[in-house]
């Protein structure tokens, strides 16, 4: 037998294909049979029937057929209509490309998908019976030719894979009904002309909206169905409203947003009926048109910011309540009544505010504020016909003004406060200190339920002894609480300083004030103190005030600030523990700052600095006292002294404990946690002990459960007293002991090893001490001079701006590692006065790039 071994044969084979697209078989439709059939081979020239994907269907007059169960070839339609009839309860789908100059009629009553790129069909198309389903724009082939859905047509944009696919910039005739089926949102599903005739619908579980373009109601009504959301936004200009109904809700939502144009006044009319719903969304300009609400309507501000400009979310037409209705919407939103408000109906002000400013209001129905806030501009706003009372966390927000025509005067105030209209310890009082600032002494003093302070300018509540209060809340300028009351804040209420985004807001507590929120106990999440959640907070502590609250919130979204000072002999006390942990920079862009110049800061449990990525947190302490408890946890439910959980140092984000004073000590054999975190990789832990500060703790932990996290102890000064240090070995991970002046202290009952893990010591020319207080022990890891060039200096160029506090300094570049530093503010200044270098760091070979983040300025 002859074998050939490693010898190949090849067959070359060459396609030819000729330009454009080749079809496996083109028909076309001379409906010879006579019944309409697309699946009789008798209508098709050749005979058979186009099915294939390639296959090619041609209609080059007037023709009339039943569509395809499900067609992924090609149609053509060169000239004059086709008609496709879908029969009752079918859904049909062309899947392939529809091209032509011709025009396409959807006939039903059933449903027929177009879900081809059909962007080479230049006819006009029309919806006259039954529904015409789409996936995209393209479908509806150019941007040129009109779409017409007639009285009996459906358009449904339900077929779209994803949100915000169609965008529809044809012009189109509504006289049926536009449908969204889906559950994908169609944000940008009309964009040109969309034009009403009699009868035009909007529908749909799904929402869309009406984007950019324009809304010509041409004199017909614009009717809402289904529970979906209707949103007219963007630029859209509505014209040629009609007079009478123009806008008739009848189910869901009818939302109008952003710059909006409308053409009509208040002789056209928004109808909304029972339990549907007139939604507006940071609304530059105002809306002209008549409202009239049936009973159980809300009156919704979808925005989160419109309480910054009172110019937005405005309604100028009269308002005829029909029913009582509720406002609802999301916090820091606002709109306005500025027509006047009539009818049988009453409001309940449920969440957001409600801005009344017509003196004829004259409604007969009660005025409820529950949850949310209501901003009658002047007494005269509020409808005589109308009972006021205010619950369950509603705020009545009125404008202190030497008159009653500017606002409201100490008089007016003092004639709401009853208890008539103040119903439970949850309703609050707003005063608006914009036109001037306000004591609160007899009888505002007396006033024992919530305190919310709005406005630019200064409130002092000056009260004495003890005082059962509801909540404390500052939304801008300044509150200050003095000098000798004793508040007793009771179950859920808090203190919260959270002006809007952009905005800031100022707590001063000062004498011998004592502000106390309820103790729920271990494991229970607890009435806190809230600092800038949003925007900008500030609670400053001075003389021998205290406070005792559930946990912190320092500084929890992005763009925030929350900032906390304690003075010599001031007390903060957190209740926060396992479960309910007090916090310092949360979410991405979030800053938290606690400073601490002689105070005494304890905590029951759990305190984080630097929650998730991009997030900020710092304790700066220069004198007093930090204490974290420890022991046995306290049962579930039931006070004690300690509620679990430990001190975290940078989890994901940034976190950074400088101590250059004072004691900062964790009790009962607890650690610190430096760049620890589960699930989530990265952040920057840094602990810098400096001047004569003591700070203890059984052991400091790094990098557990964190891959990519880096740690920093900064020994400067002062005494670190520890059992060891120890670094968990996770992926790019580091921790390393920065000697440079400081004093390392070895605890009782230590290791032999003092730095595990691969804990790095570095040693600076300020040198270092470990003190082994007669034990034996040894570093465990080399004790190694820094190598290279450090960064000895930063000057300063600009001291910028608005700082509430100092901002993170972030080092970048230069070609070495490790070097850390810490801003300098003049917080009555706002300006940043120094940089100092807590960590000069090795093998630089340039300058880095310096740059400032959180703090509240810029520059």
């Amino acid at each position: 037998m002859n074998k050939k071994r490693g010898s190949y044969c090849f067959w070359v084979v060459l396609i030819v294909l000729s330009g454009g697209l080749l079809h496996a078989a083109e028909y076309l439709w001379t409906g010879a049979a006579g019944n309409g059939l697309w699946s009789d081979s008798a209508n098709w020239s050749p005979a058979g029937v186009p099915a294939e994907t390639n296959d090619l269907a041609t209609f080059d007059a007037a023709a009339t057929v039943t569509s395809p169960a499900a067609y992924t070839g090609a149609v053509a339609v060169t000239t004059g209509t086709l008609t496709l009839i879908t029969p009752n309860g079918a859904s049909h789908i062309l899947a392939g490309p529809v091209s032509g100059a011709g025009a396409l009629t959807v006939e039903g009553p059933g449903t027929l998908a177009l879900f081809g790129v059909n962007t080479a069909f230049t006819g006009p198309i029309a919806v006259t019976n039954g529904t015409l389903l789409i996936n995209d724009e393209a479908a509806l082939g150019d941007n040129i030719a009109p779409l017409t859905i007639h009285s009996s047509g459906v358009l449904d944009l339900g077929g779209a894979p994803t949100s915000g696919s169609i965008k529809i910039v044809k012009p189109v005739t509504v006289a049926g009904t536009v449908d969204n089926t889906s559950i994908y949102a169609q944000q940008h599903a009309f964009g040109g002309r969309v034009t009403l005739a009699a009868g035009a619908r909007f529908t749909g579980p799904g929402r869309f909206d009406i984007r950019n373009g324009t809304l010509d109601l041409d004199g017909q009504v614009f009717t809402k169905t289904g529970t979906n959301s209707v949103q007219i936004v963007g630029t859209t200009a509505v014209t040629n409203e009609p007079p009478g109904i123009a806008f008739d809700v009848q189910e869901g939502e009818l939302l109008f947003a952003d710059a909006v144009t409308f053409s009509g006044t208040s002789a056209s009319t928004v109808e909304v009926a029972a339990d549907a719903c007139l939604a507006v969304y940071l609304v530059e300009r105002p809306i002209p048109y008549s409202v009239r609400a049936a009973s159980g309507v809300n009156l919704k501000a979808n925005d989160g910011n419109s309480v910054l400009n009172t110019n937005l979310n405005i309604y100028t037409g009269p308002v005829q309540l029909n029913g009582d209705i509720s406002v609802v919407g999301s916090t820091h939103s606002q709109q306005s009544l500025r027509g006047p408000v009539s009818g049988p109906g009453g409001v309940t002000v449920a969440s957001s505010e409600l801005l009344l400013a017509n003196p004829a209001n004259s409604y007969s129905g009660p005025t409820v504020v529950s949850g949310g806030v209501l901003r009658p501009l002047t007494p005269a706003a509020l409808s005589p016909a109308s009972a006021l009372t205010v619950t369950n966390g509603g705020t009545l927000r009125l404008l202190s003004a030497p008159t009653s025509a500017e606002g409201w005067t100490d008089t007016d105030i003092a004639g709401v406060l009853t208890s008539s209209v103040f119903l439970d310890p949850t309703a609050r009082l707003g005063i608006d200190t914009s036109l001037r600032d306000v004591t609160l002494d007899a009888p505002l003093a007396d006033f024992t339920h919530g305190l919310v302070k709005y406005g630019t300018g200064t409130l002092d509540y000056l009260v004495s002894g003890p005082l059962e209060s509801g909540a404390l809340i500052v939304r801008e300028g300044t509150l200050n609480i003095g000098p000798t009351g004793a508040l007793t804040l009771p179950a859920p209420e808090t203190v919260t300083v959270d002006p809007a985004a952009g905005r800031t807001g100022y707590l001063n507590l000062s004498g011998s004030t004592s502000v106390a929120t309820a103790d729920l106990g271990q494991g229970i999440n607890q009435p806190a103190l809230y600092a800038g959640s949003t925007g900008r907070g500030v609670v400053t502590f001075t003389n021998t005030a205290s406070a005792s609250v559930g946990r912190l919130d320092v500084g929890r979204e992005n763009g925030s600030v929350g900032v906390i000072r304690l003075a010599p002999g001031t007390v903060l006390h957190s209740r926060s523990g396992s479960g309910n942990t007090a916090f310092a920079g949360i979410n991405n862009g979030s800053y938290g700052y606690i400073q601490n110049d002689g105070g005494t800061f304890t905590n029951n449990g759990e305190l984080a600095l630097g929650l998730y990525t991009g997030s900020c947190g710092i304790y700066r302490q220069t004198a007093g006292e930090f204490a974290m408890a420890g022991g046995t946890v306290a049962p579930a439910g039931t006070q004690g002294g300690y509620y679990g959980g430990l001190t975290y140092i940078g989890r994901s984000g940034t976190g950074h404990a400088y101590v250059s004073g004072g004691s900062f000590v964790q009790y009962g054999n607890n650690q610190i946690h430096m760049g620890s975190r589960d699930t989530i990789n990265g952040g920057l832990a840094v602990l810098t002990v400096d001047g004569d500060a003591s700070v203890s703790a059984d052991r400091i932990d790094c990098c557990a459960n964190n891959p990519n996290s880096r740690v920093l102890i900064n020994l400067l000064g002062g005494t670190l007293s520890l059992r060891y240090i120890w670094r968990s070995a996770q992926t790019g991970s580091s921790a390393t002991v920065n000697f440079n002046g400081g004093t390392f202290q070895v605890a009782y009952n230590n290791q032999p090893n003092l730095f595990q893990g691969g804990t790095a010591c570095i040693i600076y020319p300020g040198g270092g001490t470990i003190d082994t207080a007669g034990r034996n022990a040894t570093p465990g890891t080399s004790l190694a001079g820094a190598p290279g060039m450090g960064v000895d200096a930063i000057a300063l160029g600009s001291p910028g701006s608005g700082y509430l506090a100092p901002p993170l300094v972030t080092l970048s570049g230069g070609g070495g590692t490790g070097a850390f530093a810490f801003a300098e503010i003049d917080p009555d200044a706002g300006t940043v006065t120094a940089v100092r270098i807590l960590n000069p760091g090795a093998g630089y070979t340039s300058r880095p790039s310096v740059t400032f983040s959180g703090g509240g300025g810029s520059g």
